[in-house]
């Protein structure tokens, strides 16, 4: 089943994927724009790492710096990922994730949630296109086009992600 990207979602040439460079944690984005719009897209804390940028077809995108070390844009390079890699990427992402939960059911508990159901609402993407994982990464980690929604979403911050 093919997923449309477009329905609300970002555009292959507009869209940006934020993935931490250890597979932690991703974030799917309209647009560069909406991107640095974030307050903290994960970076200002010590212990999160790397992170590397795509567009949706898979191009690298570098970050460009302004004279004090703060991101101001980022900008096509020459490397293309292969879709498979991003969208195993992707999977290593949501086992991370499925890791937490199942080392720290207590943090999903108290919430109303057994662990099951939790672990049941995470997107699956093996055999997905490319186009399909990032629109299943996206529709887990944002609801009403806003920025928190969603199990996936809470469990990624719960293993140590956050916003500041």
């Amino acid at each position: 089943m093919e997923i449309p990207i477009g329905s609300g979602g970002p555009t292959a040439a507009d869209g940006v994927l934020a993935i931490a460079s250890d597979d932690s944690w991703a974030h799917v984005y309209r647009s560069v724009k909406e991107m640095l719009e974030e307050h903290d897209i994960g970076t200002h804390s010590d212990h999160h790492g790397g992170m590397e940028f795509f567009d949706l077809t898979g191009r690298r995108l570098a970050p460009v710096l302004s004279p004090a070390w703060e991101l101001r844009d980022l900008v096509p390079t020459g490397y293309q990922a292969g879709a498979c890699e991003l969208v195993q990427r992707l999977h290593a992402v949501v086992r991370h994730a499925e890791a937490y939960v199942r080392r720290h059911p207590d943090q999903v508990h108290p919430a109303g949630a057994a662990p099951g159901v939790v672990l049941a609402s995470f997107p699956q993407l093996l055999g997905k296109s490319l186009a399909e994982a990032v629109e299943l990464i996206r529709l887990s980690t944002t609801a009403d086009n806003t920025h928190s929604a969603g199990w996936f979403h809470n469990t990624l911050h719960a293993a140590g992600w956050n916003h500041d």
